[in-house]
């Protein structure tokens, strides 16, 4: 089973770790829209684990599903635009971190994909 509460806590801390490399005023924006959905889905977690563990409630999940996915979409999109259109420059230690929030990032778009409750 996925631990998504793991997934949101370590993907908080790589962003957290590139916004304080982050060289430029831009990068540190997109940083900062991560960070901020990843709060609102650390917010939302206790919420979304109750809901699935009322099986009868499942719908009520997948109306809420845009809270959730928004943040997982752009958070994708900006790691690819990062890691494949050399959008800006990045070390490698910043590489390497969002090859990571990129991976995290699939995992729970994967998860929440899934069309029966997960738990």
């Amino acid at each position: 089973m996925l631990d998504i509460l793991g997934c949101l806590d370590e993907m908080s801390e790589l962003v957290e770790r590139l916004l304080n490399d982050a060289p430029n005023k831009e990068q540190k924006e997109y940083l900062s829209n991560m960070q901020q959905g990843l709060s609102s889905q650390k917010a939302l977690y206790p919420y979304l684990i109750e809901l699935i563990a009322d099986r009868s409630v499942w719908e009520g999940v997948r109306q809420i599903s845009h809270e959730w996915r928004g943040p997982i979409i752009y958070i994708l999109g900006c790691t690819q635009l990062w890691l494949e259109a050399n959008f800006w420059p990045i070390s490698q230690s910043q590489r390497t971190a969002t090859e990571r929030i990129r991976e995290l990032a699939n995992q729970l778009w994967e998860w929440s994909n899934q069309g029966h409750p997960p738990l």
